[in-house]
């Protein structure tokens, strides 16, 4: 049986939405390691308090919230600075490089990426939109997917 089926198994439907966050839900537990979406779900599927979650690729990390609130729409782009030109960058990924800091209010991927270039440091860049926050990074590192998926219960019926 999958994971996805034991939820629904246990009688539990959530509604799931990509390139989401959960900023004003409260975690109901610390967060857990979670492999897949599918078993964030299953965690939360468990849990009386949880009423929606946030699972993140590419950290593999599942934050079990309680009553929703309202959504942020967020996208991870990152790419990798050489001889002073952006390469490689793409949508939903990071760079596992060690951060060198925080920009804020960065509007898009292209522009931290120019600020990678103006930071003789910078090997790599992450911008998370939706909050405007642009990561340098001294190194390149591996880079992995990166999605936010938000899960909401779905409305139980009652008969």
């Amino acid at each position: 049986m999958s994971l996805a089926t034991l939820a629904v198994f246990l009688g539990i439907a959530f509604t799931r939405v990509p390139h989401c966050d959960l900023p004003q839900a409260k975690n109901v537990a610390d967060a857990l390691k979670a492999e897949s979406v599918d078993a964030c779900e299953v965690h939360c599927a468990g849990v009386d308090k949880c009423r929606a979650y946030v699972f993140i690729s590419g950290w593999n990390r599942c934050f079990l919230k309680g009553e929703p609130g309202k959504q942020a729409k967020l996208r991870f782009y990152a790419g990798e600075v050489r001889n002073g030109a952006v390469l490689e960058s793409a949508f939903d990924r990071d760079y596992s490089g060690k951060d060198l800091r925080r920009v804020t209010h960065v509007k898009s991927g292209e522009l931290c990426g120019k600020e990678c270039l103006g930071e003789p440091k910078c090997k790599a860049f992450a911008h998370l939109g939706g909050y405007d926050d642009c990561w340098l990074k001294s190194s390149v590192g591996t880079a992995r997917e990166k999605v936010f998926t938000c899960g909401t219960r779905a409305a139980s019926a009652t008969p």
